[in-house]
């Protein structure tokens, strides 16, 4: 399982890229593309988020663990600290060294849930497969982290084939998918209005230069007025249109007025006539 997510996002790069082939793009395209992948990071993540709780909560077990550790973005109670600038210049703590938990839907979220961007971490031991001692971390509420004490034992919940690292019983993590899934739907709704591709707009007509090629009265008391011109790629084309304008002759001079989506059926505009 933990292959599906970068496999996911290799099939949305290809198939983006495969879509910009052979065409023109401009700034709004661009700009539409990145607001597209920005807003995959906190979709994918909501949806792995969402499946991995809902695996837990369905089917799964809860195993006896201890805390080893709490880290906090303030340094509260004279914790270690993670994030900010501060954890690029100590050496002290290596695996914290990432921005893990500090991506900027991970951040947004924390600002939504808690109305603050600050982090709490707890890192905790347990047992795994084959009996080894798993180690995990978990972004908790400040009130869960202020409770919980190094070497405290925690129950830890997770899938019964350990297919997922797990995280403490007490840490629902439903409102944080939901949020990052949230998150992600607004960008990509303003990816959507940014292409245009969402906004239902009239159509765009072009008007070229033509001649009239041929007259033909109708019984109407009008006349099939036939006229060529060219289109925008510089294609020769045809049209037809009905007038009940007397004295129109071929050569005359006109406006072919076409959608780009069908050049070929153009209506026509006479020149003023004096």
């Amino acid at each position: 399982m933990r292959f599906v997510f970068p496999i996911i996002v290799f099939a949305v790069v290809v198939g983006v890229f495969y879509s910009l082939i052979g065409r023109r793009t401009s700034q709004r395209d661009v700009l539409s593309v990145v607001l597209a992948f920005v807003a995959a990071v906190p979709l994918l993540s909501g949806a792995w988020l969402l499946m991995a709780e809902y695996a837990r909560q369905q089917d799964g077990r809860v195993v006896s663990g201890v805390i080893v550790g709490k880290l906090s973005s303030t340094g509260e109670s004279g914790s270690q600290t993670i994030g900010g600038n501060r954890q690029w210049r100590s050496r002290r703590l290596p695996s914290v060294l990432t921005p893990d938990g500090f991506h900027y839907d991970q951040v947004l979220a924390r600002i939504l849930l808690t109305g603050s961007p600050d982090a709490w971490v707890i890192n905790y031991r347990y047992p795994c497969e084959n009996g080894r001692a798993c180690y995990h971390r978990d972004f908790v509420r400040h009130d869960l982290w202020s409770a919980l004490q190094v070497g405290q034992p925690v129950n830890v919940r997770m899938t019964r084939d350990q297919s997922d690292s797990g995280r403490l019983d007490e840490n629902l993590l439903w409102p944080t998918a939901l949020v990052r899934l949230g998150i992600g739907a607004i960008l990509a709704l303003v990816a959507g209005l940014v292409s245009g591709r969402l906004i239902r707009r009239r159509p765009k007509y072009v008007m070229a230069p033509g001649v009239v090629t041929a007259v033909e009265p109708i019984g109407t008391g009008g006349w099939r007025v036939r006229f060529a011109y060219f289109s925008d790629d510089g294609t020769a084309q045809e049209s037809v249109d009905q007038v009940f304008v007397a004295g129109v002759k071929p050569g005359d001079d006109c406006t072919a007025v076409y959608s780009p989506a069908r050049p070929d059926l153009g209506t026509l505009r006479l020149a003023e006539r004096t």
